[in-house]
């Protein structure tokens, strides 16, 4: 089934049974967010799996505030929807009832006038959402907290010069996801700190000649 969407807002009841795919999508979609290069012009969100028993309306309009919240200021699960509309951007969804690797698996692909950018996210054990690719790069990451998503090289000795680099401006590692592409060669790490990573870190980072972008990720 595909159709554009105008989401309704989500009832305090439906909210407390998806509470861990709000939280997914949401989260998702404050991540493409901070992403993309460019004007947001079509958001498309696909849901396969259990997820599709309950109305996946609602967990739009999450990715939708999650989408927005970054870029405007009092978005919110009510006027998200028509916040997307007034900006001209296209919301599109989809749902399968079949998933063939997980019980559930909701894909959100964010095009710009620059590109487009496919995040893909799970649940586990029915309440721990977790990021399981990013483009090209698969992964098992944990969407909260103060991040850095660096694109990097694959060759021995990088993961510990960032860690070394990250350390010598006091930046405490709590958590490192690698995703690696289909074919190898790069890298993109997911990098969970106690705190945010101030500018000089990330200059820091960048000068590395095996590192090839840097982004700070707030979920």
């Amino acid at each position: 089934m595909k159709n554009a969407v105008n989401v309704p807002s989500i009832s305090a009841e439906l909210l407390t049974t998806l509470r861990p795919f709000v939280t997914l999508v949401e989260r998702m979609g404050a991540l493409q967010a901070q992403l993309a290069e460019g004007a947001i012009t079509e958001v498309r969100i696909d849901y396969s799996g259990a997820v599709t028993d309950y109305d996946v309306e609602p967990l739009t309009t999450a990715m939708l505030k999650g989408l927005l919240t970054p870029i405007k200021d009092g978005v919110n699960f009510v006027n998200a929807p028509f916040i997307a509309a007034e900006r001209g951007i296209k919301v599109v969804e989809s749902t399968s009832s079949t998933s063939e690797d997980f019980s559930t698996l909701i894909r959100l692909v964010v095009k710009t006038i620059e590109g487009e950018n496919v995040v893909s996210g799970t649940i586990f054990g029915k309440k721990f959402p977790r990021i399981l690719r990013i483009n090209n790069f698969y992964l098992e990451a944990v969407p909260e907290g103060h991040n850095l998503l660096i694109h990097n090289e694959d060759r021995p000795g990088v993961i510990g010069m960032i860690g070394s680099t990250l350390g010598k401006h006091g930046v405490n590692i709590a958590r490192m996801q690698v995703g690696q592409e289909r074919e190898k060669g790069q890298n993109v790490i997911f990098l969970a700190t106690s705190s945010p990573a101030g500018d000089e870190a990330i200059k820091d980072l960048m000068s590395l000649e095996q590192v090839y972008s840097v982004k700070r990720i707030e979920l």
